[in-house]
C-alpha cells in the first residue's frame, strides 16, 4: 500500500459501500489479513486472497498468499465498482487481463472480458470480485488467462476508432519489412461532449493507406462539436519485432508514447510526428492553435487474437495487434502532447452482424423509455406505429456498428447518441406530437426531473439492477414496467410496479415463480454455472458478442408491447408476467404470476416487506401445531442499497419434542422444504430469518428469544447479512425483531 500513500484508518470512518463490501471480504473462505486505509479521497480495502498452491506453476511469479486492495474513489458513482490492485511490488506486470496504468504504479487487474469489472460488481457484488479473482490468480500461475487467443490490453475510451479490422491486419502483415514502416491516410474526426458526460467521439481513418504524404488539415467547432479532417499515421513494426508479453502502460504522455513504441521495436518518435503535423498546416495565415493526429501502432503477437473480436483476418496476418491514439500538439507550444487512448472498433460487415445474431447466412399518454437499446429501441418504435403521441428517450451510449443486428436504428446512425438519433429516426418515419431525447446516465437526479415525473408510464429497458434500485428509491407517484430478456433470450421479464409497489418485490416474486415454473428454475440455476448464457439483454455489457437473433427480441417484445397497453388503457394492478419460447426459439407460453399482497415495517432505519402469502402460512401453522410452539424459517432476499429485506414465503419445521415453550429448528441446510427453495431459484430466494409462535401468550421477545437473538448477533458477520425473528402471539398479533452485522451498523 506504500505507492498509495494511504494510512490505515478505522472502518466506521469508510463510506456504507466500503463497509457493506469489507463484511463480504472478510467472510470470504479465500481471503485474510484485511484493513482498511485512507489515502485522500479514495479508501482501500486491503486483503490477502488465497489460492491453489501448485506443484508445479507455469508462472511461479504468482504466489500464495496475494496482497490485494480494492480501491473506492469519493467521485465514483454510488456502488460503482472499486479498483482492483495487485500490490506486491515483485506482482508480474506483463500479464494479460491488465488494466493500462502508470509505469511506477501497481498492476490493475481486469477480471472480466464481457462488460468489464463494472458488470461484474454490479450484478455479483463483491462476492463475486473475489470468487473471479481467485479464479484468475489460478489460470495465471498455470499460464491459462489467454487460453483462447491473444487478449490485447483493454486502452478502450468514449473514443471510437472505426476500422476494417480484417483488412488492416493483412494491410500490415503485407506491408512489414525489416525496418520500421510508416503509412497515411486522410481521416475524419468527430468529437463531442453532451452536458454533464465526458469527451466522446469517433474517428474514421482512411483506407488508402500509402507512404506518400498528402493530407492537409481542416477542423470546424459547431455547438461543442468539433469536427476534422486531418491524418492518420500507421506506425508497423519491423516484420522480426514480435513481444511475447503485454504491456500495459497507459499512454498519456510523450513519454509513454517512446516507451510503448521501443517496446514494439518501432523506431519513430514524438519530434517526427511534431514535424510530420507541421506540415499539414496552412504555410500562410494558420489560424489553428492545435491539431489532431489519429495515430496507429500495429505489430505482431506469437498467436493470433481472441476470436471474439469480430472480422479479424485469416491466417497469420490474425495475429496483428493494432493500437489506435488521438494525439493532440499545440502549434505555437511544440513541447505540449495530448494522447487520448482510444477503442479500435469493426466497422460492421456481413460476417460481423452473423456472429452477433448467431445466423448463417392509440393513445395521449405520455410515456417514458429509459435505455435506448435492442428492447427500448423497438417498443418506442412500436409506441409511434400505433400513433403514440409523447415519448421522452433516456440513453447515454453511443450506437455502434454492432448495434444494427439487433436494433430499430442503422449503420447511417453509427457513432450518433442512441437517443438522439432514435428522436430523429421516429420524428422522420411517424407522426409524432412530441419526442424529446436526454443523452444522460439514468440516474436518480434525472428519474426526478419534471420530463420524467409529469409522465403516466415509466418503461425501464436497461436490465441494470442499479437502476431498478434508482427508481424504487426516486419514484413513488409514478406507475413503472421494467422489461429484460434473459435466459439466451428464452426468456422475457416484465414486471409492472403500480405506485404503491416495489421491483424488488416484484423481481422477488418472479423468482419464487421457480418453484412452480421448470423453465424459470432451469433460468436461474444456470446463472451459477461458469460459462452460462444466462446474460440479460439490455444491461449492454458484451452485447457485440451476445448470439440472439433479432427474430428473438420482436418475440418478446411482441409480448411486452401487448402488456404496455393494456396498462397505458387502465389496468393498475401490479403484475409478474412471464413469456417463454422453446430450444428452437419458438413460443413455448406464457405465465402471470399472482403477486401477492405485502405488510410493511420500518425497523433499524430497514424497511421490512412481508407477503400475505408467508402470514397466512404461519397463522395456518401455529393454529395446526396449538398448544404447542410451532417454527420454521422466512424465505426472501434483501438489498443492502435500498435497506430493504423482503420476505416472500415461510418455510415450516415439525417439533420432534412438541412443547408449549419453545421450538428447536434443524440448520437450513438440513431442511429439505428450505433447500429446495434455495436450490430451484438459484440462490436467490433464502432463509433471512426465522419465525415461530406463542400460541397462548403475547408475541413479545421471551428471555430465549433474546438469548437467541444475542447469539445469533455474535456470528452474523460469518455470512453478512441482517437477520429477522418473527413472532407470532395469541389473537394474530405479531413482533418483528432486527439485527444486522456489526459492520453495517
Amino acid at each position: 500500500m506504500k505507492r498509495f500513500n494511504a494510512d490505515q484508518v478505522s472502518l466506521s470512518e469508510a463510506p456504507q459501500q466500503v463497509r457493506v463490501d469489507y463484511s463480504l471480504i472478510q467472510a470470504h473462505a479465500n481471503t485474510q489479513n484485511i484493513s482498511t486505509h485512507q489515502s485522500g479521497s479514495s479508501f482501500f480495502i486491503a486483503f490477502e486472497i488465497l489460492i491453489d498452491e501448485s506443484c508445479a506453476p507455469l508462472d511461479p511469479r504468482i504466489v500464495c498468499p496475494e496482497e490485494i486492495a480494492f480501491e473506492y474513489s469519493k467521485f465514483s458513482r454510488p456502488n460503482h465498482c472499486p479498483s482492483i490492485w495487485a500490490t506486491r511490488d515483485e506482482f508480474p506486470k506483463d500479464l494479460p487481463h491488465l488494466n493500462p496504468a502508470p509505469e511506477n504504479s501497481y498492476a490493475s487487474i481486469c477480471l472480466w472480458r464481457d462488460g468489464g469489472n463494472n458488470s461484474l460488481y454490479e450484478h455479483q457484488g463483491a462476492r463475486g470480485l473475489i470468487d473471479t479473482l481467485v479464479e484468475w490468480l489460478n489460470d495465471a500461475q498455470d499460464g491459462e488467462l489467454q487460453h483462447d487467443g491473444w487478449e490485447p490490453t483493454p486502452r478502450g475510451s468514449n473514443i471510437d476508432c472505426y476500422c476494417r479490422i480484417g483488412e488492416l491486419q493483412n494491410l500490415v502483415f503485407s506491408s512489414m519489412k525489416q525496418e520500421t514502416q510508416v503509412l497515411y491516410s486522410k481521416s475524419n474526426i468527430t468529437l463531442f461532449q453532451y452536458e454533464n458526460t465526458q469527451l466522446q467521439g469517433c474517428i474514421f481513418p482512411g483506407h488508402d493507406l500509402t507512404a506518400k504524404k498528402k493530407q492537409k488539415y481542416k477542423k470546424t467547432l459547431s455547438n461543442n462539436t468539433i469536427s476534422a479532417q486531418t491524418a492518420t499515421v500507421l506506425l508497423c513494426a519491423p516484420s522480426d519485432s514480435e513481444p511475447n508479453t503485454h504491456n500495459p502502460i497507459d499512454i498519456k504522455s510523450g513519454e509513454d508514447f517512446e516507451q510503448y513504441l521501443k517496446y514494439c521495436g518501432i523506431e519513430y518518435s514524438t519530434h517526427k510526428l511534431k514535424q510530420y503535423a507541421q506540415t499539414l498546416l496552412p504555410k500562410k495565415n494558420n489560424k489553428y492553435s492545435s491539431i489532431y493526429l489519429n495515430v496507429l501502432i500495429a505489430h505482431k503477437r506469437p498467436i493470433r487474437l481472441i476470436e471474439d473480436i469480430p472480422d479479424l483476418a485469416e491466417g497469420p496476418a490474425g495475429a496483428i495487434e493494432v493500437i489506435a491514439l488521438l494525439i493532440e500538439l499545440e502549434v505555437k507550444n511544440q513541447s505540449s502532447i495530448k494522447i487520448h487512448p482510444c477503442t479500435v472498433t469493426g466497422i460492421g460487415s456481413r460476417s460481423l452482424l452473423n456472429k452477433i445474431s448467431g445466423t448463417t447466412g392509440a393513445s395521449n399518454s405520455h410515456v417514458v423509455i429509459a435505455g435506448c437499446g435492442a428492447i427500448g429501441s423497438s417498443l418506442s418504435d412500436m409506441l409511434c406505429k400505433q400513433g403514440e403521441k409523447y415519448i421522452t428517450l433516456i440513453d447515454n451510449d453511443i450506437f455502434s456498428p454492432h448495434n444494427t443486428a439487433r436494433h430499430a436504428l442503422g449503420k447511417l446512425n453509427i457513432s450518433q447518441s442512441k437517443a438522439h438519433a432514435l428522436k430523429s429516426h421516429l420524428e422522420d418515419n411517424y407522426y409524432c406530437n412530441s419526442i424529446t431525447a436526454i443523452h444522460q446516465e439514468i440516474d436518480r437526479e434525472k428519474l426526478l426531473s419534471p420530463e420524467v415525473q409529469r409522465a403516466n408510464l415509466l418503461i425501464d429497458c436497461t436490465a441494470s439492477p442499479k437502476v431498478s434500485d434508482e427508481i424504487d428509491i426516486g419514484i413513488n407517484s409514478l406507475p413503472v414496467c421494467k422489461c429484460y430478456i434473459t435466459h439466451a433470450g428464452k426468456i422475457g421479464i416484465f414486471l409492472y410496479r403500480n405506485k404503491y409497489q416495489s421491483l424488488f418485490d416484484l423481481t422477488l416474486t418472479s423468482y419464487f415463480s421457480a418453484l412452480h415454473n421448470e423453465k424459470v428454475s432451469e433460468w436461474l440455476s444456470s446463472r451459477d454455472q461458469p460459462n452460462s448464457r444466462a446474460t440479460s439483454l439490455g444491461v449492454g455489457c458484451g452485447s457485440n458478442t451476445l448470439e440472439m437473433p433479432y427474430s428473438t427480441i420482436q418475440s418478446h417484445n411482441s409480448f411486452f408491447q401487448t402488456l404496455i397497453n393494456r396498462k397505458l388503457e387502465g389496468d393498475k394492478e401490479s403484475g409478474v408476467f412471464i413469456n417463454t419460447l422453446d430450444d428452437d426459439y419458438l413460443p413455448a407460453g406464457h405465465y402471470e404470476i399472482p403477486v401477492p399482497g405485502f405488510t410493511e415495517q420500518n425497523t433499524n432505519g430497514w424497511t421490512i416487506t412481508i407477503s400475505t402469502e408467508a402470514h397466512k402460512k404461519i397463522e395456518r401453522w401455529t393454529e395446526h401445531d396449538t398448544p404447542n410452539e410451532a417454527a420454521g424459517y422466512l424465505m426472501g432476499s434483501f438489498s443492502t442499497t435500498l435497506n430493504r429485506l423482503t420476505v416472500i414465503d415461510a418455510t415450516y419445521c415439525a417439533q420432534k419434542k412438541p412443547s408449549r415453550t419453545s421450538a428447536t429448528l434443524p440448520a437450513a441446510h438440513d431442511h429439505e422444504e428450505t433447500m429446495n427453495t434455495v436450490k430451484l431459484t438459484g440462490n436467490q430466494v433464502f432463509p433471512v430469518g426465522t419465525w415461530h409462535s406463542h400460541p397462548e401468550t403475547s408475541p413479545e421477545a421471551s428471555p430465549k428469544d433474546k438469548a437467541t437473538l444475542s447469539n445469533i448477533s455474535r456470528f452474523i458477520s460469518e455470512r453478512p447479512q441482517p437477520y429477522i425473528m418473527l413472532i407470532n402471539g395469541r389473537n394474530h398479533q405479531k413482533t418483528l425483531s432486527m439485527i444486522t452485522p456489526e459492520e453495517w451498523n
